[in-house]
């Protein structure tokens, strides 16, 4: 390989497309996503013949999938490619072979992905080598599988995956292009078997149906290419328009002592078109970066919020969350484990951090002054969490009457799949506290007493939510 670190980026289009890139990240790290195959090798040998200028540190990472015999050996190539040009490389070898089947394109993709947000810092770009004509082939492929309207804007140039920053900056070359600078630089690549694999949907449109359509109409990659760039415009306007009306129904999740993506109110919903109820909805899930539901799921999910057609109230489950109905609220969930583990109905506790698998909670007892249960019921080894409401009461107040818990949770507001998770804690067999709702009088602290704050968190998400507390 020869590398030209004087070659300045106006004087090709490919460097001309990467210079932005690391001028935005100069003086840090840059991650390419390295296979060894035509596309990749470009962009590795471009980015090395800029990265002195702009001060970057360059790493490749390449996963080696095993499925195919010569996995191995791409593997050696690639790394003796970093060697050569004095990058830095890294690999992992995929768990499963995926040799003795048809890969799935999906499953590997996600489990790159995957290992990426693992190896890459928050902050730090990955950049990979899509092109124009992978463009029109996700554009065909996403038509022919009916997708709405922001499935059909095709890959963006800049993507946010979790912590992990995807970036694109070869989406307005062509695949000529890229051959034309490995041919000019003679570039050693991987040749894949693979990708002529017609068996694999994309494949079969790149060397199946795209020839054909090019040979009627010149230049259709970069129609399909600059059509995704309308559908990409056009799904901005309407997530200006679903922002707007998710101001406009957003409630506050004030009533939610467990973990909670949003509130929307109903009412509000009910005033709004079934498409833009639709594109609110679609909106709200993607703000969270969580798996977007299906059309006919989310409009037979608001023909029954409409009807009232289930004698209970409707749930939507979409990947690891849920859609549900409290009173005139819509709330966004995080879903429970695939495998949730059974708990005991209760159980001592010492204020200690303790995690409750099952009910999916964290439960700790924070020392303070003048709120929360008073200090001297640690003593004696007293308190217990229990899951069993039945008839349970407490004394809120000292000229108060008791109240049931059952009455707590409705005066609050507390929806009913979070009253089955929350433990009551209990001193001496006495209820002491319903966490985030109320407190036995007689054993809160007060004035400058010392006392212990309760406080609940959800396992089950991260940063949603702010947890319950006793005070």
């Amino acid at each position: 390989m020869r590398v030209y670190e004087e070659l300045k980026p106006e004087s090709d289009k490919v460097l001309s497309a990467l210079a932005p890139v690391f001028e935005k990240y100069s003086g840090g790290t840059v991650n390419i996503a390295f296979s060894g195959g035509v596309d990749s090798s470009v962009l590795l040998h471009a980015a090395s013949a800029l990265r002195h200028r702009y001060r970057v540190l360059l790493r490749a990472l390449h996963v080696n999938h095993r499925w195919s015999t010569q996995s191995d050996a791409w593997q050696l190539h690639c790394e003796s490619a970093c060697r050569t040009l004095d990058v830095d490389f890294l690999t992992t070898r995929l768990a499963d072979s995926l040799t003795d089947e048809l890969p799935s394109e999906t499953l590997a993709r996600t489990k790159r992905l995957q290992w990426f947000g693992e190896v890459v810092d928050s902050g730090t770009p990955i950049l990979t080598a899509h092109h124009l004509d992978d463009q029109a082939e996700t554009l065909l492929l996403r038509l022919l599988r009916g997708s709405g309207i922001q499935g059909l804007g095709g890959m963006l140039v800049d993507r946010n995956v979790g912590k992990l920053r995807i970036l694109r900056p070869f989406l307005q070359l062509s695949r000529a292009d890229l051959e034309n600078w490995a041919k000019n630089y003679s570039l050693q690549t991987i040749n894949d078997p693979g990708n002529s694999d017609t068996r694999f949907e994309r494949n079969f449109l790149r060397h199946e149906i795209l020839p054909r359509l090019v040979s009627r109409w010149g230049g259709a990659q970069g129609t399909l290419s600059r059509a995704a760039g309308s559908f990409q415009a056009t799904q901005g306007l309407l997530d200006e328009v679903g922002h707007e009306d998710l101001i406009a129904c957003r409630r506050s999740t004030d009533q939610c002592l467990l973990g909670v993506y949003g509130t929307l109110s109903i009412s509000a919903l009910d005033n709004l078109s079934q498409a833009r109820k639709l594109n609110l909805l679609r909106y709200w899930f993607r703000l969270f970066s969580l798996e977007t539901p299906s059309e006919n799921g989310l409009s037979e999910f608001l023909r029954q919020l409409r009807d009232g057609a289930s004698e209970c109230a409707p749930v939507l489950r979409v990947g690891q969350c849920r859609l549900r109905k409290y009173r005139d609220s819509l709330f966004l969930l995080p879903g429970s484990p695939a495998n949730q583990e059974k708990h005991s109905t209760r159980r001592p506790w010492n204020a200690s951090p303790t995690e409750i698998k099952g009910a999916d909670i964290g439960i700790e007892g924070k020392i303070t002054n003048g709120m929360g249960l008073k200090l001297s019921c640690l003593k004696g080894n007293l308190l217990e969490l229990r899951w069993q409401k039945g008839n349970a009461r407490l004394r809120p107040t000292a000229n108060g009457r008791h109240r049931r818990v059952k009455q707590l949770f409705q005066e609050s507001g507390i929806p009913p799949w979070e009253r089955s998770r929350l433990p009551l804690v209990y001193y001496a067999d006495q209820l002491a506290c319903v966490p985030g709702v109320a407190m036995e009088h007689s054993l809160s602290a007060s004035g400058d007493e010392p006392g212990i704050q309760i406080l609940i968190s959800d396992l089950r998400i991260i940063g949603a939510g702010t947890g319950a507390e006793c005070t």
